[in-house]
């Protein structure tokens, strides 16, 4: 393990700190943690680290590395399937692995606390919020001052403390406070320590920006430590005290924040800072239309067109716009990027251009022909011709299909085996998004998450379409995976010729993948033009705000004097 002093140092005051503190100071304290699955398998592998209260660490590293694992031993859980083998946590010098469930239970929420990854399967949707935080008093005998201490804790979550907003159900709130009514949640019991699980994985980088700037208030104000698992590097480096870097279970680097960016010691680490996207460290954006000036200009050859996309829902008596006579051209073999805050309107558009959602008016045509508004009026070409990849390939992937099968579905509905075998069809497919032939007989649980991605992306391929619309599809990945879906992307875009509408909020990716982007905001087009335009010269407000917000590796580094990755 590589470290400045890992784990004796990681509770220093300042990113990288002048010497580590007295063991009492400590508010989390981890020695030797050994997990492993019940076949044997090392899951954690011999981690310690050291954090002082007030104070937040970053638990990096790809999927699969041990990261959540070694978060909610923490908690002195381990997942079904696996076990703490070994090693020793306190918490506020109190000793968590080797109790009782029982006293496990007491500890939770009032010693340490956990905020998942995704808030809404973590609220119960059949409870209204006050509900839910006053069960977790209840459930530690703290119903005597209930209203003020729930109070407390809204306030402090920068949410509404009245009694409507406390008899409202999960559904009824946004993305953004059902992530804050679980802080609340967190922060209820005054714990000492919270642990975050990827809490702001598909957030948009400026609800992100305001959702760990308000973490950093918390710390000043409550004085908890915080344990943050992330993929997202970029993101997490302006606010995190420590770093700690996971590979196949281990710590192979840890150290102050300061300290680990400038001056990496293990290639793993500086493979990490070398792939992550930045829209500040652009090396190679091929910009298809774009004046000698860098204006944006309009595509000579569309192949897909967008013309006055108007789409409206109902929620009770309000009348919600998510695209309001929205224009598009997709040049072919162009890479558009859709981006927009959550709610701004870019899912929504994406769908109707696959026909999975027919909008209110306006029309989309394909080579100069108006397509039906569902892909179920559309002819075979035409849904052929228009494929979508969507965000979480866990959920549209069928669970009881194997790969093999999945693929040899799409290949026969479409015909487009060209006379060769289905199953040499399936072959090449899995060869052209860089997966062995092997995965055939495997199911989607028994993948990553970047092996599923995959498979996703090469059943569109299988209709062998025109346009691919890419609904957030790396959003969840880490920074190597999604660097390996972004040059897969590139090379596909190279080897057939396959038109791109990439829907992110993620203006590095956009850096990386996009020739043209387009803003929205509130369903409604702000701003079009050439990547290198939006990106260095476009005055629009949107486009500003958009960036300063966006994370920024190279600006991190520049901060700490270590020139940025080439």
């Amino acid at each position: 393990m590589t470290s400045d002093s890992a784990g004796a140092s990681a509770g220093t005051p300042t990113n990288g700190g002048t010497g580590p503190p007295a063991r009492q100071q400590f508010a989390v304290a981890v020695d030797g943690l050994h997990v492993h699955a019940d076949s044997g398998r090392p899951i954690v592998d011999g981690v310690t680290f050291n954090l002082a209260a007030g104070h937040l660490m970053a638990l990096i590293g790809a999927s699969g590395s041990g990261k959540t694992t070694t978060a909610l031993a923490l908690l002195g859980w381990a997942n079904p399937g696996t076990t703490i083998t070994a090693g020793s946590i306190r918490i506020a010098g109190e000793p968590i692995l080797g109790r009782a469930d029982t006293d496990l239970r007491r500890l939770r929420s009032r010693l340490v606390s956990y905020v998942p990854q995704d808030p809404l399967h973590a609220l119960n949707p059949a409870r209204r919020v006050g509900r839910q935080l006053f069960e977790i008093l209840h459930a530690h005998r703290r119903t005597r001052d209930a209203d003020a201490v729930i109070g407390r804790a809204l306030d402090r979550a920068r949410l509404p403390t009245d009694r409507r907003f406390l008899r409202r159900y999960p559904h009824q709130l946004s993305g953004g406070q059902r992530q804050r009514v679980v802080i609340a949640q967190a922060l209820l019991l005054e714990p000492a320590v919270v642990v975050l699980d990827e809490p702001t994985t598909g957030l948009d980088a400026v609800t992100e920006h305001e959702f760990l700037t308000h973490l950093d208030r918390l710390r000043a104000e409550t004085g908890a430590a915080m344990v943050y698992v992330t993929h997202d590097l970029a993101a997490i480096a302006p606010h995190a005290d420590r770093i700690a870097v996971l590979r196949a279970g281990a710590i192979v680097e840890h150290g102050g924040t300061r300290t680990l960016l400038r001056q990496p010691r293990h290639p793993y680490t500086r493979h990490l800072l070398d792939v992550v996207p930045d829209p500040h460290r652009r090396a190679s954006v091929t910009t298809r239309s774009t004046s000698a000036a860098g204006s944006p200009t309009t595509p000579a050859v569309p192949v897909l067109q967008v013309r006055g996309l108007s789409v409206t829902y109902r929620d009770g008596h309000q009348r919600l716009v998510a695209a309001d006579r929205v224009d598009l051209d997709l040049e072919a073999g162009s890479c558009r990027a859709l981006v927009g805050a959550s709610g701004s309107g870019k899912t929504t558009i994406g769908r109707c251009v696959a026909g999975l959602l027919r909008p209110d008016a306006g029309g989309i045509a394909l080579r100069g022909v108006v397509l039906a508004p569902t892909a179920r009026r559309r002819a075979p070409a035409q849904r052929r011709a228009i494929q979508i990849v969507f965000q979480n390939p866990a959920e549209s992937l069928n669970p009881r299909r194997t790969v093999g099968a999945e693929l040899a579905r799409v290949v026969r509905y479409f015909d487009t085996a060209a006379g060769a075998p289905v199953a040499q069809r399936v072959g090449d497919l899995l060869d052209s998004v860089r997966l062995p032939r092997g995965l055939v007989h495997r199911y989607p649980g028994q993948l990553s998450g970047g092996e599923q991605q995959r498979v996703a992306i090469a059943r569109a391929l299988a209709a062998d379409p025109d346009v691919l619309v890419c609904d957030e599809i790396t959003s969840a990945l880490d920074v190597s995976v999604q660097a390996t879906i972004l040059e897969l992307l590139a090379a596909l875009r190279q080897d057939l010729g396959l038109t791109l509408l990439f829907i992110t909020h993620d203006l590095g990716v956009v850096s990386a993948i996009a020739d043209q982007v387009t803003l929205i905001d509130h369903g409604r087009v702000q701003v079009t033009g050439s990547t290198r335009y939006l990106l260095d010269e476009s005055d629009h407000p949107l486009a500003r705000r958009l960036l300063a917000a966006a994370p920024s590796l190279s600006r991190a580094l520049a901060a700490t004097g270590r020139p940025g990755p080439r």
